[in-house]
């Protein structure tokens, strides 16, 4: 019998959940939508039906994305498991490192949401765009879209420019739009790779992680037109944990080449990053009512990832798990 597809699908993935469980082998999960806090082992953690495989036309799912983050995992263990032994990996072993960070970093929750927003967004923008055109050019738009997608209702066609420039309209796109993200991986993992790497150890104290678990951090505030340079900034620190005790530190220098113990004060900072960065989830291997307030303290928090908006007048994107006709 063949293998049944992999219908629920991790956006944490099982190597680095595995990694946050108590003696019982279960990880605790905090809820900061609903204040609530439970616990499950790591294949039923960080997961959810389907989250990058889209339907064909004849309705089959196509899992290739799935398949490939796995690969990327099964490829990434051995380094993961000589970070946490405070060795850094070289050569190959560091690059296959760097692409799972890279997919860590693009495959969460938040950042396909953004992905799909900023689609939201450009369809939002072309909508404007065609509204504004003279009358003659909107219709000849119209035909050509008539042409390739079938007639539009005359009811609905009749008001349909003076519809779009009233901007009282939902763009709703689904969160599968935001896949494409992903492709940024074979961009971002040489850049991982090239930085300077180290082992953070916690001492006494102890590393959450969350749904959104590498985080840039940059000082100083970005220019409103150029930004900060993204990871090329030589100033940005990027940081993930990998384990109760250790998280992975990157910056522009070179490897630190030994394990670096740090203060009380740093591994609460690191720990509020997960917080504040956090889409919903954060996850621990323990209860601990300090965590839950944390998440409760951050859960508005400004920091979360999303695309830009198109002004004032133009209405928020809403992305959805999937589409449904309008009536």
């Amino acid at each position: 019998m063949a293998d049944p597809r992999p219908k629920k699908q991790h956006f944490i993935p099982e190597l680095h959940l595995k990694h946050f469980v108590d003696a019982d082998g279960m990880v605790w999960t905090y809820d900061v939508h609903e204040n609530a806090v439970r616990r499950s082992i790591p294949k039923e953690t960080g997961a959810q039906t389907n989250f990058y495989s889209l339907r064909d036309k004849e309705g089959n799912y196509d899992d290739k994305v799935e398949e490939w983050l796995s690969t990327v995992e099964s490829e990434a263990s051995a380094g993961y498991e000589a970070l946490l032994r405070g060795e850094l990996p070289k050569g190959k072993a560091r690059d296959r490192l760097a692409l799972f960070l890279a997919c860590m970093y693009l495959r969460t929750p938040a950042m396909v949401r953004a992905g799909a927003e900023a689609m939201g967004n450009a369809i939002q923008a072309f909508a404007n765009f065609v509204a504004k055109q003279p009358s003659e050019q909107f219709e000849a738009s119209l035909r050509r879209f008539e042409n390739k997608r079938g007639a539009v209702d005359p009811k609905v066609r009749a008001n349909m420019q003076e519809f779009l420039k009233s901007n009282k309209y939902r763009v709703q796109v689904a969160r599968q739009a935001g896949l494409p993200v992903l492709g940024a991986a074979q961009r971002l993992f040489p850049i991982f790779s090239s930085m300077g790497w180290a082992v953070l150890d916690a001492g006494e104290r102890y590393f959450i992680t969350s749904d959104y678990p590498v985080i840039r951090n940059s000082p100083g505030k970005p220019d409103p037109i150029y930004g900060d340079g993204g990871f090329l900034n030589k100033e940005i620190t990027v940081t993930m944990p990998l384990s109760p005790r250790r998280t992975l530190h990157m910056e522009w220098s070179d490897d630190a080449g030994t394990v670096v113990d740090i203060d009380r004060e740093d591994v609460r900072a690191l720990n509020g990053l997960r917080a504040v960065f956090a889409e919903r989830h954060l996850f621990a291997d323990r209860r601990d009512d300090g965590i839950r307030r944390l998440g409760e303290k951050h859960k508005e928090s400004k920091f979360k990832i999303q695309a830009s908006g198109l002004g004032a007048d133009a209405q928020p994107v809403e992305v959805v798990r999937r589409l449904t006709p309008s009536r």
